[in-house]
């Protein structure tokens, strides 16, 4: 998708959607706990409000994104894939089925899941009509508040004695403080998804000469996180995303231009998604890698694969619906019974193979415009932010893969920062990236 920058005239704050887009926007990186009005959490409630706002604000231009090729596929995920699954959930309790017997609240909770990617249409919108600091402030700026949380929790507990606890810290639910288990401290939290495409944003500043003192203090920092983070599942993300920057966006680019190279390049990402997704049916290399059923972690997720491939058999067209339980009474979270690490089976287990396959085709098409536009003859003004937007996806798939980042607020936040990035525009006046040299002429 081609975007050409339109620069708007100020207009007042009644009219303007972006105060609550952005309060919506910061709430969601900041909130992993779900406060609530009754059954509905508060952050669904804000963001479904800044998100009808933008749109009766912004009308035209929100018509123009939403009917894109970018805007089709945030569609396609954040509406068309939650809308099908609480169906097929309506159909199954009605039926009686088991894996629906609990009622529809977990449908709705996990369907509202999908919401936080439609951050990416007003994104897109506010990417065309500001420069392009605008861009790496929201790109970057969440990890970096992030992972100061993370680095001040740590700081405490090394340098105050604080022992924070393993479950809740302020607005934070994730893993505070030293695990019995290892012995070693760790700061991990759900937000910390988004150290992915901020670090892929970062690199690409990294490789542009004159944005280094930005880049490398935001690097240390992300990095310094991941440290007391233990997650190998962002571990294994950022790798691959700074892979692919490193591949497209350095001298070795050419290389990547030879067709047999980068069919080999998509298939090497599509095992290494196999294998995440799925590591019970390579259980022995698995094994050797993690620990396998040594490793508290390693044999959870080996266990859960084939518990969600028999789940899945149950209805191997549409799936159980979202928000479905697994008949054999398996569970990884008694809070969320629904969720599973195995993000992908997961989902073919609840939305089968026709809801499955319309995640990947709804990122294919734009992921393919933005490729396209990395690769152009005639560089385009946004070309860099591609390049950060298909670093950003890859990192998350594999990220997802193995983790359940996905189906959270800040997974789906994650993705939708990264499909706004994937948007480039056509040469003109768009500011370079911060801290570049200037333009001559």
């Amino acid at each position: 998708m081609t975007l050409a920058p339109q620069r708007t005239a100020p207009v007042t704050v009644g009219k303007w959607p972006w105060p609550l887009v952005l309060l919506a926007f910061w709430y969601v990186v900041l909130s992993t706990v779900d406060l609530k009005l009754g059954p509905v959490p508060v952050k669904f409630m804000l963001t479904i409000a800044a998100l009808l706002a933008w749109f009766c604000a912004r009308r035209t231009p929100a018509v123009w994104l939403v009917t894109s090729l970018v805007g089709l596929g945030v569609v396609g995920i954040g509406v068309v894939i939650p809308v099908f699954g609480f169906l097929v959930a309506l159909g199954h309790s009605v039926a009686g089925d088991p894996a629906q017997a609990h009622g529809l609240r977990d449908a709705f909770e996990e369907s509202s899941r999908f919401v936080y990617v439609l951050f990416a249409l007003p994104l897109m919108d506010l990417f065309a009509n500001s420069a392009s600091r605008a861009k790496v402030v929201l790109a970057v700026g969440p990890a970096v508040l992030l992972a100061g949380v993370t680095l001040g929790a740590a700081g405490a507990h090394f340098f105050a004695g604080a022992e924070l606890g393993p479950v809740d810290f302020g607005p934070f639910r994730g893993s505070f403080g030293v695990e019995p288990a290892t012995g070693t401290f760790r700061a991990f939290f759900m937000n910390q998804i988004l150290f992915l495409p901020a670090m892929c944003m970062l690199l690409v500043m990294l490789l542009r000469r004159g944005a280094a003192l930005i880049a490398v203090a935001g690097v240390v920092l992300i990095l310094a996180s991941l440290v007391i983070a233990h997650s190998r599942g962002l571990w294994t993300g950022m790798t691959a995303g700074c892979i692919v920057i490193i591949a497209l966006g350095t001298p070795i680019s050419p290389v990547f231009r030879r067709p047999l190279v980068r069919q080999f390049a998509v298939l090497g990402v599509l095992v290494a998604l196999l294998v995440l997704s799925a590591p019970h049916l390579f259980r022995e290399a698995a094994t050797l890698v993690t620990g396998g059923e040594k490793e508290l972690s390693a044999s959870t997720r080996l266990d859960q694969g084939p518990e969600l491939w028999r789940g899945y058999q149950d209805h191997p067209f549409i799936g159980s619906g979202l928000g479905a339980w697994l008949p054999s009474g398996f569970k990884r979270s008694p809070t969320t019974p629904w969720s599973f690490e195995q993000s992908y089976l997961q989902l073919l287990f609840q939305l089968g193979p026709l809801g499955l396959g319309l995640f990947f085709v709804s990122l294919s098409a734009p992921v393919r415009r933005a490729w396209k536009s990395v690769f152009a003859a005639a560089r385009t003004i946004d070309e860099p932010f591609a390049l950060a937007g298909l670093g950003s996806i890859v990192a998350l798939l594999l990220g997802y893969s193995s983790n359940p980042y996905l189906l959270t607020s800040p997974g789906m936040l994650a993705l939708g920062i990264a499909l706004a990035l994937l948007v480039t525009g056509r040469r003109g006046d768009e500011p370079p990236l911060p801290g570049d040299p200037p333009q001559p002429g």
